[in-house]
């Protein structure tokens, strides 16, 4: 199995989904509802969303892969930049969940790869959103110090068998418990290259029917 041809099957899927909502719109748009129109036209912009972030990981991987991602560091401001993220998948996702921001921040910013980081979060929440579909809160926790940022991200979801943890950050790796619910396996193998190119860490700690939490720590400045 290769990224294109998981990548070319997502972007397939998500293009149906697309052509079926904006047929339906062109076919019937005169006696359409105005809430039933609404749908459609959020179905739509969600899954543009939804390619727009596997666009991103799959340009990442293929730099990070052929040594060609440079790291661009600069300044950022934690709350808003996350706050900002948050907002934006949960409004991807439809406002399915509430995302839960809380900070502990000594210091109010941190030094490093936008992007990286940007597609670091974006996966985790993403991940915890996708996998607690009867759970309508995340949690998102932040502190740091003069050395690290941490970052915390908790779901209470189906969570993931002790015997498959090891196994998460394989490319395309999906835990058996998990296999009714669309994804590539991709989010936790690129959340770790992003974070070996930032000399960062990830754990993950996850109890079945109970939920899942991963934190990473990043040097607070390269």
């Amino acid at each position: 199995i290769t990224l294109v041809s998981i990548a070319s099957h997502e972007f397939r899927t998500t293009l149906s989904i697309i052509a079926i909502a904006s047929g339906t719109i062109r076919m019937h748009r005169k006696k359409m509802p105005d809430d039933e129109l609404k749908a459609k036209l959020e179905s739509i912009e969600k899954q543009v969303d939804h390619m727009t972030y596997m666009l991103d990981d799959v340009l990442l991987v293929e730099k990070a892969e052929a040594g060609k991602l440079v790291l661009v560091p600069k300044e950022i401001h934690i709350e808003s930049f996350l706050g900002n993220l948050c907002h934006e998948v949960s409004n991807s996702k439809g406002g399915s969940h509430e995302v839960k921001l809380t900070s502990n921040l000594l210091f109010e910013k941190i030094i490093t790869d936008e992007k990286l980081l940007r597609s670091i979060v974006i996966n985790l929440l993403t991940n915890a959103i996708k996998f607690s579909p009867e759970a309508p809160v995340v949690d998102i926790i932040t502190s740091n110090d003069a050395e690290h940022f941490h970052l915390t991200v908790k779901d209470y979801g189906v969570g993931i068998p002790q015997a498959e943890l090891a196994n998460l950050f394989e490319p395309f790796y999906r835990a058996g418990n998990v296999s009714h619910i669309p994804g590539t396996g991709l989010g936790l193998s690129i959340i770790k290259k992003a974070l070996e190119m930032l000399r960062g860490t990830i754990t993950v700690t996850s109890t079945p029917r109970v939920g899942t939490e991963i934190h990473i720590r990043l040097p607070q400045q390269p």
